[in-house]
């Protein structure tokens, strides 16, 4: 079987729409129909015209042969190139899926697309690091809306493999409502999940974030008897992170690294690549990140950081991000690239050992 994961068919067939089709039971591979969403549909439709011959489709595409052509991927096959045609309502084909906030159907919109797979740009392992359960995870306190979005924008296109929404005792209430609704609603989360969906698309990803209610949970679709996500505050945090009899929490051999602002240390890269972590880090490479609300931990929170990390080294321990005191999200992003910078680090020290 010929390999077709060749790096410069991705850059031929760069400047094609990504659509991500992981959400249904359809499959890419060769030959594979997938049926793409309704708001895919009306993307590709109305906003890419993908049938249509405006001067903006023919700008992005050179080759008239690619007007009708997208990319696709699922987080486990690769990124594929597809020929998306529209079809009969009653044709069954594998169901695809995907969301795209505020896309609404208009009239003349088709009812189907689908798109057939013709070529595997790229193969899922290309891509270091491309599970979840390899990335970095992110633990924070919700803020604006605005500032949350970009926060899960950018930490997405950093390589974030999942969000987890905490409550701090100084967590903002309307932040709380902004960001993930009034009552916590999973409506609200997934949200959450579209932002970082979009993002994924964009930038290029193989895989995409996943947005859960708490670490003991697996999918954003997780509610309690009143129908309210369980997001989790610092000390139920804390008490089933390093609760070793708990087997519902999922987080083999995860460290917490826990962002504290005023504290005296070198920066997050050296700390990552220190004595002291560096043995966690390179053992396992599982780390999750938390990063406290605008108006930093209260005392309360920093003794119980004191506490466990004393009790539970191995599981938990405080990191500087320097020597000034950022923004949420941009300690969000400071942690997810200083962990990239260090993989980054890591791996060429060793191909140069091996030399």
């Amino acid at each position: 079987h010929e390999d077709k994961s060749d790096p410069e068919l991705g850059r031929a067939y760069s400047r094609l729409s990504r659509l991500y089709v992981g959400n249904g039971p359809g499959t890419l591979s060769e030959g594979a129909n997938i049926q793409l969403s309704p708001d895919q549909s009306h993307y590709l439709t109305k906003v890419m015209r993908i049938f249509g011959k405006s001067k903006n489709n023919r700008r992005h595409n050179d080759d008239e042969s690619l007007t009708q052509c997208v990319r696709l991927f699922d987080g486990i096959n690769g990124e594929w190139l597809a020929k998306v045609s529209m079809i009969d309502d009653d044709e069954d084909v594998g169901a695809g899926g995907g969301h795209r906030k505020n896309r609404r159907r208009q009239r003349g919109v088709p009812s189907n697309l689908s798109a057939e797979c013709l070529l595997q740009l790229r193969q899922q392992h290309q891509q270091h690091h491309s599970s979840e359960q390899d990335l970095p995870w992110l633990l924070f306190a919700p803020i604006k809306k605005h500032r949350a979005k970009i926060l899960m924008e950018k930490c997405t296109e950093l390589g974030a493999g999942r969000f987890v929404p905490i409550l701090t005792e100084r967590t903002d209430p309307a932040a709380v409502t902004g960001c993930i609704g009034a009552h916590q609603s999973t409506d609200a989360l997934e949200k959450l999940a579209v932002q970082a969906l979009e993002a994924s698309e964009q930038c290029e990803r193989l895989s995409v974030p996943i947005v859960t209610a708490n670490v003991a949970t697996g999918s954003v679709q997780v509610k309690d008897e009143e129908g309210a996500s369980n997001l989790w505050d610092v000390a139920t945090l804390l008490e089933n992170w390093c609760g070793c009899e708990n087997k519902q929490v999922k987080w083999e051999n995860r460290r917490l690294l826990v962002c504290r602002e005023r504290m005296p240390g070198n920066g997050i890269l050296s700390q990552l690549r220190g004595d002291d972590t560096l043995e966690c880090v390179s053992r396992s490479e599982h780390v999750a990140f938390m990063v406290g609300p605008e108006g930093g931990w209260s005392a309360e929170e920093e003794q119980l950081f004191e506490q466990y990390e004393a009790q539970h080294p191995d599981k938990i321990q405080s990191i500087s991000l320097g020597d000034f005191v950022l923004r949420a999200e941009t300690a969000a992003m400071t942690c997810i690239a200083g962990w990239n910078l260090s993989q980054e680090v890591s791996i060429s020290s060793s191909s140069d050992s091996n030399a």
